[in-house]
């Protein structure tokens, strides 16, 4: 594995984290009129074409037929959940909190999917980082007014985490086959679409009609979904998967950055320690060892 290789495919997981953040920040930006379903059922059909288009051109990867159809349906469906999830937590209880909850809850739902699905126990690092992880977001929410935290967006941020974590597990079972990393992420993202579109037909969608709408639209779906997963599973080609997770703890301290310059959006000196705890207990929880990566 040359030192260029390496460099580049840190340097593509460094710039999918920076796509991802952004995704708060643009909803924020659009439409007002723009609800949170449709925006995650644009957003995840234009990704899934976009995404498809670029596998396509770059590197062709297994028929669709030859995926495993169960592992695709449940990471379909964990990201279709995180998608309508995350962007209703995000309108609910702000781009920061909403984020880091989300992030923060999902390795608690990855290691219990470890722990009762594959019947691995989890580590001490596992459970030493979801106690931080816990407190932390405990911080957030019990700040209460002061950084007018909506309890139904901690929940819809938690439901985010839950089904990311179900994306993630099955994923992974889906790299344990043949495919490339890029063809299971394309397969993935099309079935979500296909849950998602008839919110297509049933929702809203002047706002498109406007270049503030469209602009929207086109950048979470082509930069947040197509770029962003397309340059991930594309650098873990020479990245191991505990340097990946490190290097994407990018992704919450950019979005609560973009968050606070950006939106001049500010929780409560109390959430931001909560913030900070989950940001760290990420980092922690990211620096597994060569033992861990290899199971």
């Amino acid at each position: 594995m040359g030192y260029r290789a390496q460099v580049r495919s840190r340097l593509l997981i460094v710039f999918a984290a920076l796509c991802f953040s952004t995704t708060g920040t643009v909803q924020e930006l659009g439409p007002d009129e723009a609800s949170s379903l449709s925006i995650a059922a644009v957003r995840t059909v234009i990704g899934a074409l976009a995404l498809a288009l670029i596998t396509r051109l770059t590197k062709p990867g297994l028929p669709p037929a030859r995926l495993p159809r169960r592992e695709v349906a449940l990471a379909g469906i964990g990201m279709a959940v995180f998608a309508v999830a995350f962007f209703t937590a995000v309108r609910m209880t702000g781009i920061a909190v909403g984020t880091v909850v989300a992030l923060g809850s999902a390795p608690l739902f990855t290691g219990l999917g470890v722990l009762f699905v594959f019947r691995e126990q989890p580590t001490r690092r596992w459970l030493a980082t979801t106690v931080f992880a816990v407190a932390g977001m405990a911080l957030i929410v019990l700040t209460g007014d002061e950084a007018q935290i909506d309890p139904r967006g901690i929940l819809a941020a938690v439901a985010a985490g839950a089904g990311y974590a179900l994306f993630a597990l099955t994923t992974k079972a889906i790299m344990r086959g043949t495919t490339t990393a890029a063809a299971a992420m394309t397969a993935v993202f099309v079935f979500a679409a296909v849950l998602l579109s008839p919110i297509l037909v049933i929702a809203d969608l002047a706002w498109l009609a406007s270049w503030r709408g469209a602009g929207t639209a086109a950048w979470l779906g082509i930069v947040t979904v197509a770029l962003a997963y397309w340059a991930y599973s594309t650098g873990l080609r020479h990245v191991s998967p505990a340097d990946a997770t490190a290097l994407t703890i990018v992704e919450p301290m950019a979005a609560t950055l973009l968050a606070a310059f950006v939106l001049r959006e500010q929780p409560g000196a109390v959430a931001w320690i909560g913030i900070i705890v989950v940001i760290v207990s990420l980092s922690i929880g990211s620096r597994t060892d060569s033992r861990e990566e290899h199971r």
